[in-house]
């Protein structure tokens, strides 16, 4: 209901959970993306839908790596867009399994896409796939 979002390469549809609105999604190499949308009121710390574009991805940011940390697991921005409203972000457990996180919005709607990629994409792709994704 919030619009769409065109995934580059082939993909199989794989679980969904309507609690956080996720759509998963895995390709051949067994990478796994989670596809989530919601309108950006529905987060705590944008209840007045005050925060846009760039400044809702970074207080979105701020919002899960603060929580994400006390998880013990390290965040780092890897890009940020303030003119496509978005950062893209990578998160490491201590046991070195990396995720990469896409945080935007676009009219009205939050984009959270995280990517678990088994070690078949460099930080480059990784980046680029996101952000092809968000932009295009």
């Amino acid at each position: 209901p919030f619009g769409k979002v065109s995934i580059p390469g082939k993909w199989e549809r794989g679980r969904y959970l309507p609690n956080s609105h996720q759509q998963f999604f895995k390709n051949q190499d067994s990478t796994s993306i989670a596809i989530s949308m919601a309108l950006t009121n529905s987060y705590e710390f944008n209840r007045d839908g005050a925060l846009k574009g760039y400044d809702f991805a970074k207080s979105f940011y701020d919002w899960e790596s603060e929580y994400l940390e006390k998880q013990k697991l390290k965040c780092g921005i890897e890009e940020l867009n303030k003119e496509n409203g978005y950062i893209i972000y990578k998160v490491t457990a201590e046991d070195g399994h990396e995720r990469y996180f896409l945080y935007g919005e676009k009219r009205g709607v939050a984009h959270n896409s995280p990517v678990s990629i088994p070690g078949k994409w460099d930080r480059d792709q990784t980046v680029e796939f996101l952000r092809d994704m968000f932009v295009k």
